[in-house]
Protein backbone atom coordinates (compact mmCIF):
# COMPACT_ATOMS: atom_id res chain seq x y z
CA UNK A 1 0.00 0.00 0.00
CA UNK A 2 2.75 2.40 0.58
CA UNK A 3 4.60 1.53 -2.95
CA UNK A 4 0.83 2.06 -4.34
CA UNK A 5 0.36 5.40 -2.79
CA UNK A 6 3.64 6.91 -3.42
CA UNK A 7 3.07 5.96 -7.16
CA UNK A 8 0.15 7.26 -7.06
CA UNK A 9 1.88 11.07 -5.41
CA UNK A 10 5.16 11.03 -7.91
CA UNK A 11 2.91 10.44 -10.91
CA UNK A 12 0.26 13.17 -10.15
CA UNK A 13 0.96 16.66 -12.22
CA UNK A 14 1.42 19.53 -9.80
CA UNK A 15 -1.12 21.96 -9.88
CA UNK A 16 -0.68 25.22 -10.81
CA UNK A 17 -1.03 27.56 -7.40
CA UNK A 18 -3.60 30.60 -8.63
CA UNK A 19 -2.09 33.17 -7.37
CA UNK A 20 0.58 32.60 -10.73
CA UNK A 21 -0.01 34.22 -13.82
CA UNK A 22 3.18 33.47 -15.89
CA UNK A 23 1.46 36.55 -18.64
CA UNK A 24 1.12 39.01 -15.55
CA UNK A 25 4.33 40.26 -15.90
CA UNK A 26 3.77 40.76 -19.85
CA UNK A 27 0.69 42.37 -19.36
CA UNK A 28 1.92 45.05 -16.66
CA UNK A 29 4.73 46.26 -19.05
CA UNK A 30 2.52 45.83 -21.92
CA UNK A 31 -0.10 48.27 -19.93
CA UNK A 32 3.12 50.46 -18.16
CA UNK A 33 5.16 50.92 -22.16
CA UNK A 34 5.11 54.59 -22.79
CA UNK A 35 1.85 56.05 -25.63
CA UNK A 36 3.33 55.73 -29.06
CA UNK A 37 4.91 58.83 -30.22
CA UNK A 38 2.44 61.07 -32.64
CA UNK A 39 3.16 59.99 -36.16
CA UNK A 40 5.25 61.93 -38.74
CA UNK A 41 2.63 63.50 -40.68
CA UNK A 42 1.02 65.06 -37.92
CA UNK A 43 4.40 66.75 -37.03
CA UNK A 44 4.81 68.21 -40.65
CA UNK A 45 1.43 69.20 -40.70
CA UNK A 46 2.27 71.22 -37.41
CA UNK A 47 5.75 72.19 -38.76
CA UNK A 48 4.09 73.62 -42.05
CA UNK A 49 1.43 75.51 -40.04
CA UNK A 50 4.22 76.97 -37.87
CA UNK A 51 6.39 78.02 -41.32
CA UNK A 52 2.93 79.43 -43.37
CA UNK A 53 2.49 81.87 -40.11
CA UNK A 54 6.52 82.98 -39.84
CA UNK A 55 6.25 83.34 -43.55
CA UNK A 56 2.70 85.67 -43.07
CA UNK A 57 4.36 87.79 -40.22
CA UNK A 58 7.15 88.42 -42.36
CA UNK A 59 4.29 89.57 -44.98
CA UNK A 60 2.79 92.04 -42.95
CA UNK A 61 5.83 93.26 -41.59
CA UNK A 62 7.14 93.97 -45.29
CA UNK A 63 3.49 95.50 -46.32
CA UNK A 64 3.99 97.62 -42.79
CA UNK A 65 7.71 98.54 -44.11
CA UNK A 66 6.00 99.55 -47.75
CA UNK A 67 3.21 101.66 -46.21
CA UNK A 68 4.96 103.26 -43.57
CA UNK A 69 4.58 106.75 -44.50
CA UNK A 70 0.48 106.43 -45.16
CA UNK A 71 0.66 105.34 -41.78
CA UNK A 72 2.41 107.22 -39.81
CA UNK A 73 0.87 110.00 -41.72
CA UNK A 74 -2.76 108.48 -40.59
CA UNK A 75 -2.00 108.20 -37.02
CA UNK A 76 -0.63 112.09 -37.19
CA UNK A 77 -3.95 113.18 -39.31
CA UNK A 78 -6.24 110.58 -36.51
CA UNK A 79 -4.79 112.93 -33.77
CA UNK A 80 -5.87 116.46 -35.37
CA UNK A 81 -9.50 115.09 -36.37
CA UNK A 82 -12.36 114.94 -34.20
CA UNK A 83 -14.13 112.59 -36.53
CA UNK A 84 -11.38 109.88 -36.62
CA UNK A 85 -9.87 110.18 -33.43
CA UNK A 86 -10.67 106.46 -33.17
CA UNK A 87 -8.47 105.70 -35.47
CA UNK A 88 -5.07 104.38 -33.21
CA UNK A 89 -7.46 102.59 -31.01
CA UNK A 90 -8.30 99.87 -33.48
CA UNK A 91 -5.09 97.61 -34.16
CA UNK A 92 -5.17 97.35 -30.11
CA UNK A 93 -8.96 96.52 -30.21
CA UNK A 94 -7.80 93.83 -33.16
CA UNK A 95 -5.36 92.30 -31.01
CA UNK A 96 -7.66 91.74 -27.88
CA UNK A 97 -10.27 90.28 -30.31
CA UNK A 98 -7.85 87.74 -31.44
CA UNK A 99 -6.16 86.95 -28.34
CA UNK A 100 -9.79 86.17 -26.72
CA UNK A 101 -10.02 83.40 -29.10
CA UNK A 102 -6.48 81.84 -28.38
CA UNK A 103 -7.93 79.02 -26.44
CA UNK A 104 -10.43 78.04 -28.75
CA UNK A 105 -9.95 75.10 -31.76
CA UNK A 106 -8.30 76.39 -34.68
CA UNK A 107 -8.88 75.04 -38.40
CA UNK A 108 -6.44 73.68 -40.29
CA UNK A 109 -4.18 76.04 -42.23
CA UNK A 110 -3.65 75.85 -45.92
CA UNK A 111 -3.63 78.37 -48.54
CA UNK A 112 -6.37 79.96 -50.65
CA UNK A 113 -4.69 81.60 -53.63
CA UNK A 114 -7.30 81.30 -55.71
CA UNK A 115 -9.26 83.61 -53.14
CA UNK A 116 -6.59 86.00 -52.46
CA UNK A 117 -6.49 87.35 -55.94
CA UNK A 118 -9.97 88.88 -54.84
CA UNK A 119 -8.68 91.46 -52.38
CA UNK A 120 -5.36 91.71 -54.34
CA UNK A 121 -7.42 92.58 -57.10
CA UNK A 122 -9.07 95.39 -54.93
CA UNK A 123 -5.96 96.63 -53.85
CA UNK A 124 -4.17 97.15 -57.28
CA UNK A 125 -7.19 99.24 -58.43
CA UNK A 126 -6.88 101.23 -55.16
CA UNK A 127 -3.17 101.79 -55.85
CA UNK A 128 -3.58 102.91 -59.50
CA UNK A 129 -5.71 105.55 -57.72
CA UNK A 130 -3.12 106.50 -55.31
CA UNK A 131 0.20 106.19 -57.90
CA UNK A 132 -2.07 107.54 -60.96
CA UNK A 133 -4.80 110.00 -59.39
CA UNK A 134 -5.48 111.87 -62.56
CA UNK A 135 -7.43 115.11 -62.77
CA UNK A 136 -8.59 114.45 -58.65
CA UNK A 137 -5.38 115.01 -57.79
CA UNK A 138 -5.86 118.82 -56.74
CA UNK A 139 -9.07 118.20 -54.95
CA UNK A 140 -8.18 114.96 -52.95
CA UNK A 141 -8.70 115.75 -49.02
CA UNK A 142 -6.59 114.07 -46.63
CA UNK A 143 -8.91 111.59 -45.34
CA UNK A 144 -9.73 110.87 -49.22
CA UNK A 145 -5.89 110.32 -49.19
CA UNK A 146 -5.78 108.30 -46.33
CA UNK A 147 -8.88 106.32 -46.50
CA UNK A 148 -7.56 104.89 -49.97
CA UNK A 149 -3.92 103.97 -48.63
CA UNK A 150 -5.42 102.30 -45.55
CA UNK A 151 -7.98 100.38 -47.95
CA UNK A 152 -4.93 99.05 -50.33
CA UNK A 153 -2.82 98.36 -47.12
CA UNK A 154 -6.09 96.42 -45.28
CA UNK A 155 -6.71 94.39 -49.33
CA UNK A 156 -2.81 93.47 -49.53
CA UNK A 157 -3.11 92.06 -45.33
CA UNK A 158 -6.49 90.12 -46.25
CA UNK A 159 -5.00 88.80 -49.54
CA UNK A 160 -1.77 87.82 -47.68
CA UNK A 161 -3.70 86.21 -44.74
CA UNK A 162 -5.70 84.46 -47.39
CA UNK A 163 -2.66 83.09 -49.55
CA UNK A 164 -0.51 81.83 -46.42
CA UNK A 165 -3.78 81.11 -43.84
CA UNK A 166 -6.66 80.30 -45.82
CA UNK A 167 -9.97 80.98 -46.26
CA UNK A 168 -11.37 78.83 -43.27
CA UNK A 169 -8.76 80.30 -41.00
CA UNK A 170 -9.20 83.67 -41.65
CA UNK A 171 -13.52 82.81 -41.39
CA UNK A 172 -12.45 81.84 -38.18
CA UNK A 173 -11.06 85.31 -37.16
CA UNK A 174 -13.22 87.34 -39.62
CA UNK A 175 -15.07 89.38 -37.01
CA UNK A 176 -11.23 90.83 -35.82
CA UNK A 177 -10.31 90.98 -39.46
CA UNK A 178 -13.54 92.75 -40.40
CA UNK A 179 -13.29 95.54 -37.51
CA UNK A 180 -10.05 96.62 -39.01
CA UNK A 181 -12.14 98.71 -41.59
CA UNK A 182 -12.85 100.85 -38.58
CA UNK A 183 -9.44 102.38 -39.43
CA UNK A 184 -10.75 103.93 -42.82
CA UNK A 185 -11.02 107.78 -42.47
CA UNK A 186 -14.22 108.48 -43.51
CA UNK A 187 -13.99 109.69 -47.10
CA UNK A 188 -15.28 113.91 -47.64
CA UNK A 189 -18.44 112.47 -49.94
CA UNK A 190 -19.34 109.70 -47.49
CA UNK A 191 -19.39 112.70 -45.24
CA UNK A 192 -21.28 115.07 -46.81
CA UNK A 193 -23.62 112.77 -47.72
CA UNK A 194 -24.60 111.81 -44.69
CA UNK A 195 -24.37 115.52 -43.02
CA UNK A 196 -26.86 116.30 -46.00
CA UNK A 197 -29.29 113.45 -44.93
CA UNK A 198 -29.44 114.34 -41.22
CA UNK A 199 -30.00 117.93 -42.10
CA UNK A 200 -33.20 116.71 -44.69
CA UNK A 201 -34.12 113.90 -41.83
CA UNK A 202 -33.86 117.15 -39.13
CA UNK A 203 -36.19 119.32 -40.91
CA UNK A 204 -38.60 116.78 -42.14
CA UNK A 205 -39.31 116.03 -38.47
CA UNK A 206 -39.03 119.68 -37.26
CA UNK A 207 -42.12 120.22 -40.20
CA UNK A 208 -43.93 117.30 -38.74
CA UNK A 209 -43.71 117.96 -35.28
CA UNK A 210 -44.74 122.09 -36.13
CA UNK A 211 -47.65 120.39 -37.75
CA UNK A 212 -48.90 118.34 -35.05
CA UNK A 213 -48.49 121.03 -32.42
CA UNK A 214 -50.35 123.90 -34.52
CA UNK A 215 -47.34 126.23 -34.02
CA UNK A 216 -45.67 128.20 -36.71
CA UNK A 217 -42.34 129.09 -36.75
Amino acid sequence: MVRRFAESVSGSTPRESPTMKPDQPERNSTANAPSAPPSRNLVAAVDESRQQLRWFACYVFGLSLAFALPLFGLVRYSFTSELNSHIILIPGITFYLVWLRRQEPRPAISGSPALALIPLALALVGLKAVLFPGETAGSRTPEDYYALTTFCYLALGWAGALWFLGGKFLIHFLFPAAFLTFMLPMPSAVRHGVEVFFQHTSADAAAMLFGVSGSTV
